[in-house]
């Protein structure tokens, strides 16, 4: 029993309640959405760019994970105009299978 009450919040402090942008919710939120009904539902985002005018674009990321590698990352991006969702667009980023090594800068890890 001991055992179970110092693992339990570990596990609580690991576990995260906040709602995950996936594909299927982005293509679920309409058009005409209020910026609070969109935070209400996927929270915060992860980055807010403004474009403008009342125009700003919200950036959610999904990140697909296999193992401990990233296999691919989905940014979704909602176009707020006026407090309301106008648009929606998706990119898909997959890093390289590979770390880069090769610098110019002989001593890359001194700076």
């Amino acid at each position: 029993m001991k055992k179970w009450l110092l693992i339990l919040p570990l596990f609580c402090a690991c576990y995260s309640n906040r709602p995950l942008m996936t594909a299927d919710e982005f293509a679920s939120i309409p058009i005409g959405s209020t910026t609070a009904q969109v935070r209400q539902e996927y929270g915060e985002p992860y980055a807010i760019y403004s474009r403008g005018g009342n125009t700003d674009e919200w950036e959610y990321i999904e990140r697909l994970d296999v193992g401990a590698y990233v296999v691919n990352q989905r940014h979704y991006f909602l176009i707020i105009t006026n407090g309301k969702v106008v648009g929606k667009r998706t990119d898909l980023q997959r890093p390289p299978p590979y770390l880069p090594t090769q610098t110019d800068d002989p001593f890359p890890h001194n700076s």
